[in-house]
This record gives C-alpha cells, structure tokens and sequence, in this order.
C-alpha cells in the first residue's frame, strides 16, 4: 500500500506546555524539533510512504520541513482539525492513502508504520490509540473518504464515531512506538532513563533527531 503522511506541529511557544514545570521555554522548542524530526525520519523510512508534509501554524516549523526535504503547509490559524482537513482534500492527497501521525512519539519505528500500513482496506480506518485509551497516535485514512479528523480531547472515540457515521470498518493497531505520546513530566522522566534527549544540558535537540541542526 502507498500513502501520503501528514505530520502536524503546533506553534512552538504553545508545544509542550505541560512540560513548563521541568523545562524551560527554550528547552521545550529544542525537544518539539527533535521530536518531530524523529517522527519525520521514521515515517519517510517506512516502506510504503510516498511524501510527507508538516502542517503547522509556525513559520520557523515550516521551514525545518522545507530543509529536511519534505513538504511544509502553514496553517493560517484555523486551527489543527480545519488545518487537516484543507489539506485532506487537496489534491496532494488525492488517489492516496493517508496517514496522520502526531509529532511526539519518541518510540515510534518504521515497522510501527508498516503495521499501520498493511492493516488498511478500502472502506476501513485504521486506528492507533494513544496510551491511555482516549487519544490518537495515528490515523489511517483510505483513498477517495472525505473524513472530518477529530484531534484533541477524547479523540479516539471521535473518530471511531466519524467512521462508524461514514460506514467505515475501524481496526485499532496497538504498538508501544504509536501509543507513547510525550506528554507529561513522567513521560519525559521515561526519555530521560532512556537516554533518548540530551536537550537540558546543551539546550539544543538530541543527537538522535536525524537531521542537520541548520
């Protein structure tokens, strides 16, 4: 299967905010863009994945997009669903597959992608839940469905009742890499015993981003 991936971004002074508590605003910005560089990479290694774009309020997010080699669209304030949903009906993503993923999934793997990949069907919407049951990791969409994306509070049960309401079959997809959303300061203490950011101490993503610092 071949798909077309959107990956979006909020502006930066507003990512992380719950993460105040244990990092600065500085560090919050440095570990957004190591976060979605990973996603970024990991998503483009995945076998199946024809182009990908960055959907973002934030000129500066924008412009990563546009020197890691990848589409960028500047959302002009509409806000994230009305954002997703312009470019869903775009022609970038017509005769495509297409797969949303959040920005902040520190675990995330190309077989985690794959998974998500090789569970869709046409008139079926491939789900991965967040951790804890309520939000959603990622979303596969089929080819030729106008589906209205429901990101935010209790997002998964939105979606499945968007499906449910456009005939789709809905199949979840449970993997660690797309349910680990980082979130919370306990989420970050996980990253930390990881090893997996060292922006704190150097106040700049961490080695593992997989792009150049320019």
């Amino acid at each position: 299967m071949n798909a077309a991936a959107i990956v979006p971004q909020k502006r930066l002074d507003e990512a992380k905010s719950r993460l105040g508590t244990v990092l600065a605003a500085r560090e919050r910005v440095a570990l957004s863009r190591a976060l979605l560089a990973h996603v970024c990479r990991t998503v483009r290694a995945a076998t199946g994945i024809e182009a990908l774009t960055i959907v973002t309020p934030d000129p500066r997010v924008r412009d990563w997009a546009r020197g890691w080699g990848c589409d960028g669209v500047l959302d002009p304030e509409r806000g994230l669903n009305a954002a997703l949903e312009h470019v869903l009906r775009s022609p970038w993503c017509e005769g495509r597959d297409v797969l949303i993923v959040a920005a902040d999934l520190p675990w995330v793997r190309p077989s985690d992608v794959a998974a998500l990949l090789s569970a869709g069907r046409p008139e079926r919407l491939v789900l991965a839940p967040s951790k804890d049951g309520l939000g959603t990791g990622a979303l596969l969409i089929p080819r030729g469905v106008r589906f209205p994306p429901a990101f935010g509070a209790g997002s998964c049960a939105a979606h499945r009742t968007a499906a449910e309401r456009l005939g789709l079959q809905v199949v979840e997809v449970s993997r660690p890499g797309l349910a680990f959303d980082l979130d919370a300061p306990e989420d970050l203490a996980a990253l930390d015993a990881a090893g997996w950011w060292d922006g704190r101490a150097r106040g700049s993503p961490g080695a593992r981003d997989g792009y150049s610092q320019g």
